[in-house]
């Protein structure tokens, strides 16, 4: 079993300084924040530069993305 967590659980920060307090706090699953008005990835964005958004995401700090 795994307990996933949100990026938007910390929206004051950089997504890179968000999973790696994620990690810290020993979670090992993660949901990327992807939305309109979010803080971390616009959907916009994805879409304009996929390999800027996977770059953004390439850091994940022994995190296993799940959505």
């Amino acid at each position: 079993m795994f307990v996933c967590v949100s990026t938007e659980c910390f929206p004051n920060l950089p997504l890179d300084q968000a999973m790696e307090r994620l990690a810290e706090l020993e979670f090992t699953a993660v949901e990327i924040d992807i939305h309109e008005g979010g803080t971390h990835l616009q959907p916009e964005d994805v879409l304009k530069n996929g390999d800027a958004a996977i770059a953004a995401c390439s850091d994940l700090q022994r995190l296993r993305p799940v959505a």
